[in-house]
């Protein structure tokens, strides 16, 4: 449970299997990325439960995700946050690239000109940044990109 969430949310995915034998393989399951997570469900109450059969805190009042009213009241407990970069591989477990994604704000979007703060609002745009080369991508590029190992949100 999170009793005060950060405002950067660094998430690490284990991307090794280990195998009977003693070796090491890289796992290929694909992670499908959201461009924005709550995680209001593992944030803790502050109530400390002392009943052996219940949980010892549980998670805030669970609210509909697709209403503007639950987006604000999510927000407002500070557990609402935006998919800003990711790292991953490509190759085997032993040996390939890293590859960087990262979003900017866009110089020309509503947002950079007038302050907008409407979360739901995406102007950024999205870089994939290797060793040779820096590219501009789209959004579903980055969340289907599916060999994510390091995830970096931004508290919104």
């Amino acid at each position: 449970m999170i009793a005060r969430p950060p405002k950067i949310l660094v998430l690490h995915l284990s991307r090794s299997i280990y195998l009977p034998t003693g070796g090491t393989a890289k796992n290929p399951a694909c992670v499908q990325l959201q461009r924005f997570l709550d995680i209001s469900p593992f944030t803790t109450t502050g109530h400390i439960s002392t009943n052996a059969s219940t949980p010892i805190s549980g998670p805030a009042v669970p609210v509909n995700k697709y209403s503007a009213e639950s987006l604000a009241e999510i927000r407002r407990r500070n557990c609402l946050y935006r998919l800003s970069a990711m790292v991953f591989h490509s190759g085997a477990h032993d040996s390939g690239h890293f590859y960087a994604y990262r979003s900017v704000k866009a110089a020309n979007s509503d947002d950079a000109q007038t302050g907008s703060n409407n979360i739901l609002t995406d102007s950024d745009q999205w870089f994939m940044v290797s060793d040779i080369r820096t590219v501009e991508v789209s959004l579903e590029s980055v969340l289907d990109a599916g060999n994510g190992y390091l995830l970096f949100y931004e508290r919104v």
